[in-house]
């Protein structure tokens, strides 16, 4: 812009030797092209016009004008006290600028798309659009905003002091996720299912959601848990530093499971019966319960039992092996039983 006003003055006073400011010149035509000057208390007016193009300055107390016309394009420029105004306008597109104390405003247009950008004391925000897809960016001591949209889809981020969201989504699905101090928060989401995940100084949790079933998880200082849920059936599992208690559900049958630092208890369930099953340091303990009958099974260190139920009646068998040297004697005991 100074570029405008030393051609309007220079050329108007050095290099075609305009009168004084203070004087009114008519147009002086010269082999170059012409120039036209007026000078008033309130301004003064210069214009140059040559095959190449015009050039125009006004200036008064509350500000200039400068215009630059040529087969190229056109440069216009105002200031005042209040701020400037810029523009530049050629056949590959335009350029415009203002600044004021209050900040600045900028727009660029072309062929390929257009850039906006704005600063004030607030912060700053830029756009940016092609064919290609639109870019957005906000920046504020509060934070930023990113933003930035294809046909293939958009991206989505904010940072603020307490953490961070990001946002993706794609005709594939979306992804979001969250992190803050506390912790963090992950999202997926596609036509296959979705995957979220919960982070935290506590523990972590997951989950997963398919057309086949679906899976969590939770994870603590204290311990886990899972789950998982299908057609064919469910299955859980708990696991804390006192034990693991396990238990699948399906069609045929349940299965429970529990292990603890005291032993171990399983137990069975179908439609042809029950297997229970009872181990601790002090001995096992199992059973077996069918239409046909039951089955038991007691073994200690002092000896084993074998209780046995069947609709015709009971006979029970009593095996005290400590009491004797061998093992046949063992077997003749338990028969006389």
């Amino acid at each position: 812009m100074a570029r405008v006003k030393a051609l309007s003055e220079k050329h108007a006073s050095q290099i075609l030797h305009l009168p004084p400011r203070s004087e009114s010149q008519g147009p002086v035509a010269t082999p170059r092209g012409t120039v036209s000057s007026i000078s008033t208390p309130r301004g003064t007016v210069s214009h140059i016009a040559t095959p190449r193009g015009t050039v125009s300055y006004i200036a008064t107390p509350r500000g200039t004008v400068s215009h630059i016309a040529t087969l190229r394009g056109t440069v216009s420029h105002v200031a005042t006290p209040r701020g400037t105004v810029s523009h530049v306008a050629t056949p590959r597109g335009t350029v415009s600028h203002i600044a004021t104390l209050r900040g600045t405003v900028s727009h660029i247009a072309t062929l390929r798309g257009t850039v906006n950008h704005i600063a004030t004391p607030r912060g700053t925000v830029s756009h940016v659009a092609t064919p290609r897809g639109t870019v957005s960016h906000i920046t504020t001591p509060r934070g930023t905003v990113s933003h930035i949209a294809t046909p293939r889809g958009t991206v989505s981020h904010i940072t603020t002091p307490r953490g961070t969201v990001s946002h993706i989504t794609t005709p594939r699905g979306t992804v979001s996720h969250i992190t803050t101090p506390r912790g963090t928060v992950s999202h997926i989401a596609t036509p296959r299912g979705t995957v979220s995940h919960i982070a935290t100084p506590r523990g972590t949790v997951s989950h997963i959601t398919t057309p086949r079933g679906t899976v969590s998880h939770v994870a603590t200082p204290r311990g886990t848990v899972s789950h998982i849920a299908t057609l064919r059936g469910t299955v859980s599992h708990v696991a804390t530093p006192r034990g693991t208690v396990s238990h699948i559900a399906t069609p045929r049958g349940t299965v429970n499971h529990i292990a603890t630092l005291r032993g171990t208890v399983s137990h069975i369930a179908t439609p042809r019966g029950t297997v229970s099953h009872i181990a601790t340091p002090r001995g096992t303990v199992s059973h077996i319960a069918t239409p046909r009958g039951t089955v038991s099974h007691i073994v200690t260190p002092r000896g084993t039992v074998i209780p046995t139920a069947t609709p015709s009646g009971m006979m029970k068998s009593v095996m005290p092996c400590r009491e004797y040297s061998s093992s046949s004697m063992c077997e003749n005991m338990s028969l006389r039983n």
